[in-house]
């Protein structure tokens, strides 16, 4: 069995960073932040 190896994680991104990763892309043009919710705060249910 082939487990990942400690600094397999970095290099896969690493790769990905390469060729464009479209994720990568995206978090540069899109503020993720205002997403995000402070502590304390409760989901709004719709």
């Amino acid at each position: 069995m082939n487990h990942p190896g400690f600094f397999d994680f970095e290099e896969h991104l690493a790769s990905l960073s390469k060729v464009d990763d479209p994720l990568e892309v995206l978090s540069h043009t899109v503020d993720f932040e205002i997403f995000r919710r402070t502590s304390g705060q409760s989901p709004e249910i719709f």
